[in-house]
């Protein structure tokens, strides 16, 4: 006859020296390492190793069958944990779960108990009484590609937000010194190579204004190798916007040139090194043939949105079901109601990985732009949102591709279009 089932939870407060440790039941009774009078480890091997043999020693006294292992996931201080944890053989005959939990799950579960006060001894407490709960999305499948992988695309995810802040910071200059250039959409990018090589080579608009025409249009072709098709009409564009723009007083100009020319060098930078990322994840991707070819075959899904995807994904088999992969994403909506009111806009709750959020958004844009299933799909959630059109209707894109995406990966097969398949398959099929 089998044990019944006796669970050990055990919480996890990481800091970058100590791991302070909360051993719970299902009755909720805490229990103390009476030798050393104290939960707490070092966070390295030696500690980790410590830990491990309390709790065996912890199950065999009072008979645990399962442990449940949680830490926030606020850092990389507890990386290495996990791995360990899965990976040691001392731990086999238990049935074991990690978890990692995002830090707005424990905030908001904090608030039950709101009279136990924020230290790292009572957050251990608090992690373990959340495991308690259960509800929790699954851990991260322990297999050291996906977190190599992981690792480039968290990583570019990183430089593509610090690019969005330094072309708003660049533009900022661009605005004191020349307002008009910012005010007027006369070129396709203000990021180019030969508007900003021009308009920090001279000092101010001033100068720009009284600069000889031809002498202009000479140092667009040198700065731009001869690739601007019409330099004369170029040239015309910059002194008109010159002409519209405020003045600067000159004790600004060297400062604010100086401003503009190192936040251009930090965009040309960072393009660089997203360019040699994603290399890096390509040739990362040839261990995921499978995914990456079912990710793929999607029209609108390229290289490196099928990467980030199956980096935070990782195992489909650790889903249930697609609506499982939209809580972990944080794609699911929060629903205010009360009596005969009902909330007509709700808002994402946000609690889930931001990493895979971000990946299967920037693929529901692209593929409501591209894909002839879901561009009718954008269009008609995009006329139903009372406000904020595109950001809503892109996140029911996102929600339809989630399905789309959890169906292929669990039956192993390719997207093939349901329009294009109807024309293929004959009406008696």
């Amino acid at each position: 006859m089998n044990k019944p089932q006796k669970n050990l939870y055990v919480g996890i407060d990481i800091s970058l020296r100590m791991l302070d440790v909360a051993f719970v039941d299902d009755n909720s009774k805490s229990y103390m390492n009476k030798k050393k009078k104290s939960n707490s480890y070092q966070n390295n091997p030696d500690g980790l190793n410590t830990l491990i043999q309390d709790i065996i020693s912890l199950c065999n006294l009072h008979d645990f069958t399962h442990i449940s292992f949680g830490f926030e996931a606020t850092s990389n201080y507890g990386f290495h944990i996990p791995f360990y944890l899965h990976n040691e053989e001392k731990l086999n005959k238990f049935n074991i779960s990690i978890f990692q939990i995002n830090a707005k799950i424990i905030k908001n579960f904090r608030n039950v108990f709101s009279e136990i006060p924020k230290t790292d001894k009572q957050d251990s407490i608090l992690i373990a009484r959340r495991l308690m709960v259960k509800k929790l999305p699954p851990y991260l499948k322990f297999d050291p590609k996906y977190f190599a992988l992981r690792t480039l695309t968290r990583q570019r995810f990183d430089l593509v937000n610090k690019m969005v802040s330094e072309k708003s910071r660049f533009l900022s200059h661009l605005f004191i010194k020349s307002s008009s250039f910012t005010q007027n959409k006369v070129f396709s990018t203000l990021f180019g190579t030969t508007i900003t090589t021009i308009l920090t080579e001279f000092k101010s608009i001033e100068e720009i204004i009284s600069y000889p025409i031809e002498k202009l249009i000479e140092l667009i072709i040198k700065k731009s190798k001869n690739k601007v098709s019409n330099p004369e009409e170029y040239a015309k564009k910059i002194k008109y916007i010159s002409r519209e723009s405020y003045s600067l007083n000159r004790v600004m100009h060297d400062s604010v040139n100086y401003a503009l020319l190192s936040s251009f060098n930090h965009i040309k930078f960072l393009k660089k090194e997203i360019k040699n990322i994603d290399n890096q994840i390509e040739s990362h991707l040839a261990m995921f043939k499978n995914e990456f070819n079912i990710l793929t075959s999607i029209k609108g899904i390229g290289k490196v949105f099928a990467a980030g995807i199956i980096a935070e994904i990782t195992d489909i088999n650790l889903f249930k079901s697609h609506s499982q992969i939209a809580k972990y994403a944080g794609i699911i909506w929060s629903i205010k109601q009360s009596g005969n009111f009902k909330s007509k806009e709700n808002h994402l709750t946000k609690t889930g990985n931001k990493y895979l959020r971000y990946y299967l958004t920037q693929a529901a844009q692209s593929v409501s732009m591209q894909n002839i299933d879901f561009i009718p799909y954008y269009k008609k959630k995009s006329k139903e949102a009372v406000k904020h059109q595109h950001k809503r209707a892109i996140l029911f894109v996102a929600r339809k591709l989630i399905r789309v995406i959890f169906s292929l990966l669990k039956n192993n097969k390719l997207y093939q279009s349901p329009k294009i398949y109807k024309t293929c398959v004959p009406k008696s099929a």
